[in-house]
């Protein structure tokens, strides 16, 4: 969450037609951040509502579709719901109260999905791998209470849902609306973090393992250790190089099921199956973080070649006689390609089962990103460098005092700007800012 002294900042929760809860994160500030523009954590929202009291972004910024900014003068506090709840007539909202501002943004979410399972479906399944072999509460809020219990104090998803059920413990006392909040908020993350109730209950049968080896049950520890890096080592199916470790995935998320452990079934054999395996994967998988870095390297030469026309375009866009600024959103895809690049570790992490986000068999996402930036960049400061062409030439144009052929020859020169970016600097920008200021000021 983007906090400061001068903003302060709520979540509310909305359901979409599909009855898909999300999180809308609404601050209200005094002026623009550009920090506003980091998407927000995937356990903090989904969307993000800006409503500022003084100063609004640049015109030459160019917002991502799931940011909202305006301008009020009253407190968001006030009225921060109002961006959950399709009420005709309230702010955002169109015609009919049909579609609020937050359904829109969330439709571009990079946390965006689909309906998925209910949450006394995850509340069940929780229940039953906290309690398993012991019976479970019929009633759903008993069954809740388990599960929250045995989250507590717990890192990762179990923790943030353990945060979250803290929440739902404060609003059983309160109005209906804030429950429903409340129970919107955690079937968001179970959704979100674990996607379907068999994964839930997978997690906390495997954390279950986990508490067993740190009270000292012997080879506990492995057993937990190995189960989630099965799970964690996602391989896309479409590539036919690994379907063979991706089929023999499938069959040992069966046979090595955290249930057969905890049931007391023989676990050599699986475990055994899941460690030759996990080496396989290994050698797959650090051969292709090899080609990511090969790839890696070329894609930063592409990034630092379309340093110089991203700069310029920069430049260009500060000349206010040349118009609203052309890119902003580009340039912003760039730098931020530069950056994904750049944070790339230089080897896969050794305990884990993927790094930096990366499937196996999946080209990082970031590349394709990459290579969309400088195209956007490259087309925006053309279209920026042919406008200072057409409004140069213009100027020569209008000199009276020199004789036709003359201003012909100076208007073709004029219009030569192809290596403007390698000469564009402060000096340039503010000598072109002048003279197409007296320009216009001329006519």
């Amino acid at each position: 969450m983007v906090r400061g002294q001068t903003r302060t900042a709520s979540v509310v929760y909305a359901r979409d037609e599909h009855g898909v809860s999300y999180a809308i994160e609404v601050i209200d500030a005094a002026t623009w951040d550009k920090r506003f523009l980091v998407p927000p954590a995937a356990d903090e929202a989904d969307v993000r509502v800006v409503r500022l009291r003084a100063v609004a972004p640049s015109t030459a910024e160019v917002l991502p579709p799931w940011l909202h900014v305006e301008q009020v003068l009253r407190r968001v506090a006030e009225d921060a719901a109002v961006y959950a709840a399709g009420v005709a007539g309230a702010p955002g909202v169109e015609g009919g109260g049909a579609r609020t501002i937050s359904e829109r943004l969330w439709a571009w979410s990079s946390h965006h999905r689909g309906p998925g399972p209910a949450l006394v479906e995850f509340i069940a399944s929780g229940a039953i791998a906290v309690l398993h072999p012991q019976p479970v509460p019929a009633e759903s809020h008993r069954q809740l209470d388990v599960a929250l219990a045995f989250a507590a104090d717990r890192t990762g998803p179990l923790g943030v849902l353990a945060r979250l059920g803290v929440a739902a413990d404060t609003a059983s006392a309160t109005p209906e609306s804030d429950a429903q909040a409340s129970d919107a908020a955690l079937e968001r993350w179970l959704q979100q973090a674990f996607v379907e109730p068999d994964r839930f209950a997978d997690a906390i049968l495997i954390e279950r393992i986990a508490d067993l080896g740190r009270g000292g049950t012997r080879g506990a520890a492995e057993v937990a250790e190995v189960l989630l890096f099965l799970r964690d080592a996602v391989i896309d199916e479409e590539a036919a190089e690994y379907l063979e470790l991706a089929i023999d995935r499938r069959a040992l998320l069966e046979q090595a099921s955290p249930w057969r452990y905890v049931e007391g079934v023989p676990f050599g054999g699986a475990l055994a199956a899941v460690r030759a395996w996990r080496e396989r994967y290994r050698l797959a998988y650090e051969a292709q973080y090899r080609s990511v870095l090969r790839e890696a390297r070329v894609v930063s030469g592409d990034l630092d070649a379309a340093r110089r026309t991203a700069e310029a375009l920069a430049r260009l866009n500060e000349v206010a006689a040349l118009g609203p600024a052309v890119g902003a959103g580009a340039l912003r895809e760039y730098y931020e390609a530069c950056v994904g690049i750049e944070v790339l570790p230089a080897a896969p992490a050794a305990a884990r089962a993927r790094t930096a986000g990366i499937t196996l068999g999946t080209r990082p996402a970031q590349f394709e990103r990459a290579g969309a930036a400088i195209e956007a960049v490259r087309v925006a400061f053309e279209q920026q460098r042919d406008l200072l062409a057409a409004r140069t030439a213009h100027l020569v144009l209008s000199r009276q005092d020199v004789p036709a052929l003359d201003r012909l020859l100076q208007v073709i020169g004029a219009s030569d700007l192809d290596g403007i970016d390698r000469v564009l600097d402060d000096r340039l920008v503010a000598l072109i800012t002048e003279l197409l200021t007296a320009g216009d000021g001329s006519e």
